[in-house]
């Protein structure tokens, strides 16, 4: 089983200002070094609840190395790690792939995730990802707790859970080495594909700052511009 690596400390001071807007670079959320990711969680926005993300994921370039995987992927997530991402994923020569299921055969492919506490990891594959395309990711909760996924343009996977944090992200999974594997995504850079935040009584927004957290990667760029997550 493929164990998340993150830790929850204590809430650093900060201020929300229009729509997203952030008084500070760093939130209470703690990644290890696999991680590269623009993040939101509470309290921001004006108060308003997290419940989805979207943006649009070109990937440049996805090396893994050996047994790992790495994804590039629309996350939403909780405390108790439950989770759905949808995004795109390619795992090393040797990996039996993300979750065991995922890119087995070492391609690139697209994929939903899905976790709740307690229970594996639970990975499906949604046919080739291509190098140099905007993909369409999307993880949101219309409304209640049921979230659902979607790549473009076509729905997914579900999961319910209550919610707390909103990431676009790449992820080293498998290890936190920072060696002998490259990767490079551009994200939000579509027209129709800006990162938005996703607010049950109104709909989608765009999210104007966010908490980075870059670990092994360099993030550079918006939003509320597109950014890219490299290593």
């Amino acid at each position: 089983m493929r164990q998340r690596t993150f830790q929850f400390v204590a809430l650093a001071a900060f201020a929300a200002v229009a729509c997203c807007v952030l008084a500070s670079s760093a939130g209470a959320l703690t990644l290890t070094a696999r991680y590269g990711a623009r993040y939101l969680e509470p309290p921001c926005c004006g108060g308003d609840a997290l419940w989805g993300t979207s943006a649009s994921i070109n990937v440049a370039s996805i090396a893994a190395d050996g047994a790992n995987c790495i994804l590039f992927r629309s996350d939403a997530e909780n405390l108790n790690q439950d989770l759905i991402q949808a995004g795109i994923v390619r795992c090393g020569d040797t990996s039996t792939g993300l979750a065991g299921t995922c890119s087995r055969n070492h391609t690139i492919v697209k994929f939903v995730e899905t976790h709740l506490q307690g229970q594996p990891y639970h990975c499906v594959e949604h046919g080739a990802a291509a190098t140099g395309v905007d993909h369409a990711a999307v993880v949101f909760a219309p409304s209640g707790s049921t979230w659902y996924s979607f790549l473009d343009g076509v729905q997914y996977e579900t999961n319910t859970f209550s919610q707390r944090i909103i990431m676009e992200s790449g992820e080293h999974a498998g290890s936190d080495s920072c060696s002998s594997w490259t990767a490079r995504a551009t994200f939000a850079a579509g027209v129709s594909y800006a990162w938005q935040r996703y607010v049950q009584s109104s709909g989608w927004k765009t999210i104007q700052s966010s908490y980075n957290s870059p670990g092994c990667w360099s993030i550079t760029g918006g939003p509320p511009g597109a950014f890219t997550i490299t290593h």
